[in-house]
């Protein structure tokens, strides 16, 4: 399985997150976030590891969506709207646009 991103970036949910935490997140500090992500996350602080080999298994699908939004908090693209003006006209109709979403 996979996810498609803005700009065309596949992430390969059975493989390994690509990138690297932010200086922002690089070090949790905060005692909450620290708890939650020391349960949910295999391999603190390095994304090795994270593919989730079977998708029907909560742990890894939760390490891996751990590590994939650490990775990707301040990444730009995100922040963009997620259809063009024209899609959401065509999605305001009723429609599904026709295209990539």
């Amino acid at each position: 399985m996979s996810l498609q991103f803005p700009r065309g970036e596949v992430v390969r949910l059975g493989h390994d997150v690509a990138g690297t935490f932010p200086p922002v997140l690089a070090t949790i500090t905060s005692a909450p976030l620290l708890e939650l992500v020391q349960r949910v996350d295999l391999t603190p602080d390095t994304v090795a590891g994270s593919g989730a080999r079977d998708w029907s298994l909560l742990e890894q699908r939760m390490h891996l969506i751990t590590d994939l939004f650490r990775c990707r908090h301040e990444w730009e693209p995100l922040f963009e709207p997620p259809f063009t003006a024209a899609q959401m006209a065509v999605v305001t109709a009723g429609r599904r646009p026709a295209g990539p979403l």
